[in-house]
């Protein structure tokens, strides 16, 4: 192997000191000075040298530097970003897309600056946007909104599936023949006019803030006005879940009822799995209700900031 093999195989010394074995048994007036000096002349020929690993330090230092100024130069509109992402920190969903949305028309309007000066650009570009305190707010107003009004739809499916399930679970009774005890009759009507009645008011009431959010003006300025608005949406949603969950508990008060009338086998299934699905209808409307106030605390805080 000569040395140019060995240096491929990342031994370069193995060449050298073979290559100089050889010379100095052919001649013995070379010693190992000659050989050290025909070493560095053939690792300068491949460029295993200090000054090509200097070289290559020096590109990568200047390397580093122009990525360090092409970072100075895009930091205002990261650093606005950010202020940005750090006031809508109560909503991370709303911070990401919003923060993509402005970032995309800040980058455009820099492309389309006539000035041509990155920096300037920029700068021109998160003036002429705005103040990102101002806009986080406004934006944190519409979404607060439109959760709101995503709520009180979903109060209305939720309120749908628990009568599906209410069905099915009387229909299974009749099927089965289930019936309450004499001993407990009385007790089984008396919630049952709860369930009813409770059932109903959250029908009437989810359906009547429904209708109210629908009609309702959407604002970016989180006036007393609009404030006041936003209230009365949202408890009209509260009271309807209440309501469902007085219904949910009659609900199962009556099928405990009708359990103890007969013995437990896999037929009684049926009515705990849809006793199973209304509790966690009304657990998903007290998450929405839990999620909702925590923005509403949020947003007043960041605009009395």
């Amino acid at each position: 192997m000569n040395l140019w093999d060995t240096l491929k195989a990342g031994k370069p010394w193995l060449g050298a000191a073979k290559t100089g074995r050889q010379r100095r048994d052919q001649d013995p007036s070379q010693g190992i000075g000659s050989e050290r000096r025909e070493f560095q002349l053939r690792k300068r020929a491949s460029g295993f040298t200090q000054t090509g690993r200097f070289s290559s330090g020096v590109n990568l230092l200047r390397k580093r530097r122009a990525f360090r100024r092409s970072r100075r130069q895009t930091g205002l509109i990261s650093d606005y970003l950010e202020s940005l992402a750090d006031v809508l920190r109560f909503d991370q969903s709303l911070a990401q897309r919003l923060r993509q949305e402005i970032e995309d028309h800040l980058r455009e309007a820099v492309a389309a600056d006539p000035a041509g000066d990155g920096l300037e650009a920029e700068r021109r570009a998160v003036a002429n946007f705005g103040d990102a305190h101002a806009i986080a707010a406004q934006f944190a107003v519409i979404s607060l909104a439109q959760q709101i009004s995503r709520f009180g739809g979903a109060t209305i499916l939720l309120i749908v599936g628990i009568l599906i399930a209410m069905k099915v679970r009387v229909a299974w009774y009749a099927i089965m023949q289930w019936t309450t005890r004499d001993d407990v009759k009385a007790i089984g009507e008396f919630v049952g006019l709860i369930d009813r009645y409770a059932f109903l008011s959250s029908v009437v009431v989810a359906i009547v803030g429904w209708a109210y959010i629908g009609s309702s003006r959407m604002s970016a300025a989180f006036d007393a006005g609009y404030r006041r608005q936003l209230r009365r949406s949202f408890m009209l949603s509260v009271v309807a879940t209440t309501a469902l969950a007085l219904s949910v508990l009659s609900d199962g008060v009556l099928t405990v009822l009708r359990l103890l009338a007969t013995e437990f086998h896999s037929g009684a299934l049926l009515p705990l799995v849809s006793m199973a699905i209304e509790v966690a209808c009304v657990c998903v409307l007290a998450w929405h209700i839990r999620s909702i106030a925590r923005r509403a605390t949020s947003l007043a805080a960041l605009l009395n900031a």
